[in-house]
């Protein structure tokens, strides 16, 4: 009787499995997404911030990030507005901190 070793070719399959889970994920939260600022007019002046919406499928971590690089997107997720006296680093560093979510493994949660 011979055995023969197939772990990498099922290996290989499992992981595009799971690729092209994490791309239908993205795709299903960045509409939802944008479909959330649809559903509140006062949340679209040119549509800037939900054409930029997007997302990403990051391999090594088996996740998918779902965001955008606008930096007012924070403020329009929250309905505030920037205080004035944050310097334009640190305000770009919370945003980009504050708009993308993951989704791994089932969890997500705001970064």
């Amino acid at each position: 009787m011979e055995v023969t070793d197939n772990s990498i070719k099922v290996k290989d399959i499992m992981s595009e499995k799971v690729s092209a889970i994490l791309e239908a994920v993205g795709l299903q939260i960045e509409g939802e997404a944008k479909d959330e600022l649809e559903n509140d007019p006062r949340r679209i002046d040119t549509g800037n911030l939900r054409n930029s919406i997007t997302h990403a499928v990051d391999e090594s971590e088996n996740a998918v990030l779902i965001g955008t690089a606008v930096e007012y997107a924070i403020f329009v997720r929250w309905s505030t507005r920037a205080p004035a006296s944050m310097p334009s680093t640190a305000m770009a560093g919370r945003i980009r901190g504050g708009t993308w979510a993951r989704m791994a493994n089932g969890t997500s949660r705001t970064e």
